[in-house]
């Protein structure tokens, strides 16, 4: 029942995403000229960061791709738990047996194809057009371990939209957080950037806890090093699972009291 469900929703996500031969034109563009403004960024302000253009492109490409999959965990959860609102999806799934929290994992897992496609194809064309040169074992690294990480970004996910149910009010909490984290993570930049203040923030995110073993493993292909820097992950994920589960029941038992009065403008 549960595979059925999730190949369904695979199969959905990607006619939503890619309906017809021009959603993949759309696609490739799209993709082109992100990686074109990230060269011409590098160009422009390689010598700030490294003694040369290609490390720097190098930099923010991996600091984008790194958490492009896990990311959309955070963010889709409070724009999945507004489209089921209007559609009224999600009271019937209040009312019927199935479960609630199973659903909307598989909701946002079901995208994971999807991501990781975005992933491969961003790295491809970095490869044959701008000169990325990375290994095929860094480039397995870069597309794989942050998957690592999804149960933990799905938990923060639950958080955010239980903010939302509990409140009934806060649509960009999960793209809010999003920015804050990859900000504070130094996607774009070092840390060493950032104030003295916000840069113990930054070492002590979830985002970080995915992109500097990455960051590192790059520098210095040791694999060892790579597993070790997994522990604060799993750290992160039980913590995060225990919240989640408080903050949903929580927030359930709120929305069921008064479920008119939402509002997932902003």
């Amino acid at each position: 029942m549960l595979a059925s469900l999730l190949m369904s929703l695979f199969v959905n996500n990607l006619r939503v995403s890619f309906p017809r031969a021009a959603s993949y034109i759309s696609l490739l563009l799209s993709t082109f000229f992100s990686l074109l403004i990230y060269y011409f960024t590098s160009k422009a302000f390689a010598k700030s960061f490294f003694d040369s253009e290609s490390g720097y492109f190098e930099y923010i490409l991996v600091g984008e791709l790194s958490l492009l999959v896990i990311s959309s965990s955070l963010y889709n959860s409070t724009h999945l738990i507004r489209s089921w609102k209007t559609k009224g999806i999600f009271d019937y799934l209040l009312s019927s047996k199935v479960s609630t929290v199973k659903t909307i994992s598989l909701q946002l897992i079901s995208t994971l194809a999807r991501d990781l496609s975005m992933v491969i194809l961003q790295l491809t064309l970095a490869y044959a057009i701008f000169g990325l040169s990375l290994s095929l074992s860094k480039m397995a690294v870069l597309i794989f371990y942050p998957l690592l990480a999804l149960p933990l970004f799905i938990c923060l996910g639950f958080i955010s939209l239980s903010l939302i149910l509990y409140f009934g009010r806060g649509g960009a909490v999960g793209t809010t957080l999003t920015n804050v984290f990859s900000f504070l993570s130094g996607v774009f930049f070092p840390i060493s950037f950032l104030p003295s203040y916000l840069q113990g923030l930054s070492f002590h995110n979830p985002f970080s806890v995915v992109l500097l073993p990455i960051r590192s493993f790059l520098a210095h292909s040791e694999f060892e090093q790579l597993l070790v820097a997994s522990w604060p992950i799993l750290i992160w994920t039980m913590a995060s699972a225990v919240i989640a589960v408080l903050c949903f029941k929580v927030s359930l038992a709120e929305y069921r009291k008064d479920n008119n009065r939402f509002s997932f403008d902003y």
